[in-house]
């Protein structure tokens, strides 16, 4: 393992100093990404997984990260998305105790750069006063003027279009280990989607079927499903405005959940607006109100867009739950069909579990169909 001293360069010119840590086998000397920063105390290893943190740059509010380890049951997919890590103190044997591997031997593996020593109170400060930027992580002794140059023109792009599968994939529900004759028939539409997503409805029994967000709407309706689940990912959402007749044609036709991009689509796709936020709702301790009876409950979030909710007073979708934070809309519901959608993670990894309920609800939406 390599350690260098490193130099974050935000696109409005703002520098902080830090020390950059790289696997031996790195030839890269310079990242760069959207800089956003996550609130929660756990789950660093879930966030770097997840395909939603795709060409971003993650800094980890919470001082001391990587105490306990990694773990390969706790991936969201198959790879490291994001493309770096930020912390301020890193912790370099997290594991040993549990014989798990560090940190830094899974970020070695998945050549993701770890920076650490930096002041990343400064860093989130900020990024909620400028707003989430573009930002590049060079080596000091690198010339920092190309750097400049290189994150100025830098443009994120073809984010779902990176993390999406290229082809189907059938999974058998675990709900029963003995049951090959699943209840209901799911296809996800893979826009990043998180593994525990999948797992939240296998578990329950369900056969689920993961296919590409650009999936034709016959070759879905070939697929015989009984419900249709909008995920989570990466990016803007008018990104895939190509797509959102599909998408409204199947919701139309079979009850249907959104979840964090997912919602963004379904409100798209239903004559809905969204904007993109200052910095973002990132972390694990995010309240979220339920209009109908004020229920109050703790949500994991990760996304950098909202829907507008005077935008949804033209369609038939209704609020059904809001951020207590700054009362963004959270969830919707359509007036006559059986479509819901969240903007939060009701998957409880790494958690909050409150939400969880909402997989339930959607399920029996399919049940009554």
């Amino acid at each position: 393992m390599k350690v260098v001293d490193g130099t974050l360069i935000l696109d409005n010119g703002k520098t902080f100093q830090g020390k950059i840590w790289k696997g031996d086998h790195f030839t890269q000397k310079e990242w760069m990404g959207e800089v956003v920063f996550n609130t929660s105390m756990v789950g660093y290893q879930e966030m770097l997984t997840d395909p939603s943190y795709n060409q971003q740059i993650l800094c980890l509010t919470f001082p001391v990260i990587g105490v306990y380890g990694t773990n390969k049951n706790w991936s969201e997919s198959i790879k490291a998305h994001a493309r770096a890590l930020i912390v301020h103190d890193l912790y370099f044997n997290g594991g040993e105790e549990y014989q798990r591997p560090s940190l830094l031997d899974f970020a070695s593996k998945q050549q993701i750069p770890v920076m650490s020593d930096i002041d990343t109170r400064a860093l989130v400060l900020e990024l909620r006063k400028s707003g989430t930027r573009k930002g590049i992580i060079v080596e000091t002794l690198a010339p920092q003027s190309s750097a400049k140059t290189k994150i100025l023109e830098w443009a994120p792009r073809d984010h779902v279009q990176e993390v999406s599968v290229s082809r189907m994939i059938r999974m058998h529900g675990n709900g029963n280990k003995n049951s090959r004759d699943p209840k209901y028939r799911i296809a996800v539409y893979d826009f990043g989607v998180k593994s525990h997503i999948m797992e939240s409805l296998k578990e329950r029994g369900h056969e689920v079927i993961q296919v590409p967000y650009n999936t034709s709407k016959e070759d879905i309706l070939d697929l015989e499903i009984d419900g249709l689940v909008l995920s989570n990912g990466p990016g803007d959402p008018t990104d895939l405005k190509e797509h959102l007749p599909t998408y409204k044609f199947l919701a139309e036709k079979f009850p249907t959940l959104g979840i964090c991009l997912g919602h963004q689509i379904l409100c798209l796709a239903f004559g809905a607006k969204t904007y993109k936020l200052s910095f973002g709702h990132r972390g694990g301790n995010h309240p979220v109100r339920q209009i109908d009876n004020g229920r109050v409950f703790l949500t994991s979030q990760n996304h950098g867009y909202a829907v507008d909710r005077k935008s949804l007073d033209v369609t038939d979708l209704i609020v059904t739950y809001e951020s207590l934070n700054d009362f963004t809309v959270e969830g919707v519901k359509h007036k006559f069909l059986p479509i819901m959608s969240v903007q939060y993670h009701p998957e409880h990894n790494p958690g909050p579990r409150d939400s969880e309920f909402h997989f339930d609800q959607f399920l029996q939406m399919v049940g009554k169909k």
